[in-house]
């Protein structure tokens, strides 16, 4: 499977979001993605426990956690490492799936 493509994950358009129960910002980007999931019902939020899923990980070349990908008909069209704030997610996903 191609970096870019989505694989074996079942979404077309979402959020993939890598994170870890050990991770503390992992728990924020929970409760944030949470928040925010009900404001996008057109798009898929789905997270991956690294610990669970070593085949992902490897596939998308997860180094860090929280990573959140981000995918647009069944492509990688952009990548965030590390905990951001909850305004930032929400404008990046308003961004690329309006």
């Amino acid at each position: 499977m191609e970096k870019n493509e989505i694989g074996k994950l079942p979404l077309p358009n979402g959020v993939v979001a890598f994170t870890a129960k050990w991770c503390a910002p992992c728990k924020i980007i929970h409760n944030d993605l949470n928040d925010i999931k009900s404001e996008f019902s057109n798009i898929t939020i789905k997270e991956v426990d690294v610990d669970k899923e070593p085949d992902l990980v490897k596939t998308f070349s997860v180094r860090s956690v929280p990573t959140l990908l981000f995918i647009k008909d069944s492509k990688l069209v952009k990548t965030i490492l590390g905990a951001g704030n909850k305004k930032h997610l929400r404008k990046t996903i308003t961004e690329l799936f309006k």
